[in-house]
């Protein structure tokens, strides 16, 4: 699954073409794929193949990778590492490195409208959904209260930076098994909360400065029961997508 992925990306993002594919590729690589992988996971559950979601999920990881490149910038958090890597901005001149955020966050959407084996219903539905979650009500809306550095907004400011993306994950899988979307929305917002205070134990930020990270790793870890609750009333308890879950919150890294 994530071979083929990888060929996927690769395939998009051609290494002949412009400078931007060049610097996306950079800030593509090392990626854990966590969020395509969740739509692709959701398709084997379901038992479709997999390679109908190939593109959608590589619009979901160019999203993401275009709010990591931004949220590195010095205008945002000014970060001089991203995966152990210097960012992109300290690779390449910073405007570059805005323009190629802006190129993948395009990219996403002609990605969708391109993508092959899919309906223009499914088609919209896609774009419509990443759309919402990438914007004001999703990611982006998170990025600016986190920006306002709130600490009573943290759970909003991370339902919305953090879960609503990887509800949109679920929410494209849902969408390309004709599925109920409404359990996949509530297992991602189990999943991005639980993931983000395990992201900020990790980095001793965040929750960790509200609740201390005992608490906040309990927090997480109750979350994520919930999530599994909701995952193995899917066909045969749908093991692959309980490792994934697990996958994404415990983790020490």
């Amino acid at each position: 699954m994530r071979e083929l992925f990888e060929q996927t990306l690769a395939h998009l993002l051609p290494k002949e073409e412009h400078l931007l594919y060049e610097a996306a590729r950079y800030s593509l690589e090392g990626g854990k794929r966590l969020r395509p992988l969740l739509t692709l996971t959701v398709l084997e559950t379901f038992g479709q193949p997999i390679e109908k979601g190939l593109y959608p999920a590589a619009a979901i990881e160019m999203v993401h990778t275009f709010s990591l490149i931004h949220d590195d910038l010095p205008s945002m958090d000014d970060d001089d590492l991203r995966r152990g890597r210097p960012t992109l901005h300290k690779v390449y001149p910073e405007s570059h490195a805005v323009l190629t955020g802006d190129f993948l966050f395009a990219y996403a959407f002609e990605t969708l409208a391109s993508a092959p084996e899919l309906t223009d219903s499914e088609k919209n539905a896609l774009i419509s959904t990443l759309a919402l979650r990438a914007g004001t009500k999703g990611m982006i809306g998170g990025q600016i209260l986190d920006l306002d550095g709130n600490p009573e907004a943290w759970e909003m400011m991370s339902l919305k930076k953090t879960g609503a993306l990887i509800s949109a994950a679920l929410e494209f899988g849902a969408i390309l098994v004709g599925e109920a979307l409404v359990p996949f929305q509530e297992i991602g917002q189990y999943l991005g909360l639980a993931f983000q205070l395990i992201d900020d134990c990790l980095d001793g930020d965040g929750a960790v400065k509200i609740y201390g990270p005992e608490i906040a790793k309990e927090k997480a870890e109750t979350l994520l029961e919930k999530a599994q609750e909701r995952i193995k009333l899917f066909p045969k308890g749908a093991p692959q997508l309980q490792a994934l879950a697990n996958e994404m919150v415990l983790r020490t890294i």
